[in-house]
């Protein structure tokens, strides 16, 4: 009986063993576990702006949301893009790390090939064909302004790497990803700069550092519960605390978009909808007046006067930066007390260390907006907003545009002669959650001294 007991013992600590690499896996690419995704093989397609090369990645499974996205980024610049590898040929494993590839379960795809033009073996941001990198910014900007992160992967559901070395050459393609089941709204054209400098957050302290999160063993023993649930067959729950959903809302969050429902049906929000031609020859969407508000008081703030002009360069900003995070409508990446990370522009290791950021109250948001332009990086636009210069006035201030990381959208923008800034009560929130995997780390790691 004894030895039996032994025997049986080793086998279960074999199996615990097990999980906890699964585990791991599953910390390092939450990725594995991909529900109701609709995959198509690309030879079954039949896009006006994507094709496929025919090397045996035809016959490849792929996310359809994914290739929507592609394709409508691609038809809104008016280029091409070929798709050169899916999962056939490429490494299980992103290069440098043990992350399983989002190639492998039909989530990512790279496009080296854009109007029939390759990179001509580009390994750098100057080398390699000038057409070739001139598309390939049009294609990132067009997929950025639909919502994916540029350059950073881990921790957003649609990315698209681009003149980076961040998993391996992405300066002779473009790998594109998306692992939800949800295609994204159309390209707004309001793209960014195409120097993939711009978007250094150069008012964020390289010091700061991402808000430290109470670890508690509960919460990791909570998370190995989910997974073993999992193994089970048992239904992830979708708003608990897991490794299945890193990114928690949180009440404060749940309060506000529950105040911005009720106020979507005010008669000031109807109203919103209505287009007044304010200046001449511009055609403005005019946004509700808690929007109007808020505007109002960062030009208060910065001594401005709220006048048509400002309030345009304003709603071009907006619409030029296409802002989806909490009370920040030019996307600023200031650090406020209780702010959070909309997404991760600078890392450390595992910890975020600066990004665009989520504010708990509007007047985080305002002050923040307010601090961000007065500290002394954007005296152009101080200045312009300061003596009513006027919007394209304004507008024509590159180099501080450019250090902010709008560059010439808001010129864009206002080319265009119609303004819909998108509302600031209605932004999306995401948390960057930096701390579920150390912890989860840290409890699988007391697990294997027990065992």
């Amino acid at each position: 009986m004894s030895n039996n007991f032994h025997r049986n013992h080793i086998k279960e600590n074999d199996m615990i063993k097990e999980i906890i690499s699964k585990y791991y896996d599953i910390l390092n690419d939450k990725n594995i576990i991909n529900e109701e995704l609709n995959l198509v093989k690309l030879n079954s397609t039949n896009y006006s702006n994507l094709k496929f090369d025919k090397d045996g990645t035809q016959n490849d499974s792929v996310n359809k949301p994914l290739l929507d996205d592609i394709n409508a980024a691609a038809k809104s610049v008016g280029v091409v893009a070929t798709i050169t590898t899916a999962k056939t040929g490429h490494n299980e494993k992103v290069k440098g790390s043990n992350v399983t590839s989002r190639h492998m379960n039909g989530t990512g795809v790279d496009i080296a090939i854009l109007d029939g033009v390759g990179s001509g073996k580009a390994s750098n941001a100057t080398n390699g064909l000038p057409k070739f990198r001139e598309l390939g910014f049009k294609l990132k900007n067009a997929l950025v302004s639909m919502g994916y992160i540029w350059n950073t992967e881990r921790g957003n559901d649609k990315a698209v790497l681009w003149h980076t070395d961040t998993g391996g050459n992405h300066y002779n393609h473009l790998h594109v990803s998306n692992r939800t089941g949800l295609s994204s709204s159309p390209p707004t054209n309001d793209f960014k700069s195409e120097d993939p400098k711009d978007e250094d957050p150069k008012d964020e302290d390289p010091k700061d550092e991402a808000p430290k999160e109470k670890k508690t063993e509960k919460s990791g023993l909570d998370a190995l519960g989910n997974f073993l649930s999992f193994l089970r067959g048992d239904k992830p729950k979708i708003d608990s605390p897991d490794i299945l959903d890193g990114d928690k809302e949180t009440d404060d969050d749940k309060e506000s978009e529950t105040d911005d429902d009720k106020e979507s049906e005010t008669d000031d929000d109807k109203s919103s909808s209505i287009v007044i031609v304010d200046i001449k020859d511009y055609k403005i969407t005019e946004p509700s007046t808690e929007d109007k508000n808020f505007y109002s008081k960062i030009l208060e703030k910065l001594g401005a006067k709220t006048s048509k002009q400002n309030l345009l360069f304003f709603y071009a900003w907006r619409q030029a930066e296409g802002a989806k995070s909490k009370y920040n409508p030019f996307n600023t990446t200031h650090k406020k007390e209780g702010s959070t990370f909309w997404n991760c522009l600078k890392r450390k290791g595992d910890k975020c260390l600066g990004g665009v950021r989520n504010y708990k109250t509007k007047e985080d948001g305002i002050d923040a907006t307010v601090s961000t332009i007065k500290n002394g990086h954007y005296p152009c636009i101080l200045e312009g907003l300061k003596s009513d210069k006027g919007a394209m006035e304004i507008a024509n201030c590159s180099s501080n545009l450019k250090t902010w990381g709008t560059s010439d959208g808001i010129l864009r923008v206002l080319k265009t002669k119609k303004i819909k800034p998108n509302e600031i009560s209605k932004s999306e929130v995401k948390v960057v959650n930096e701390g579920l995997y150390e912890e989860t780390k840290r409890i699988s790691e007391l697990i294997k001294k027990v065992l």
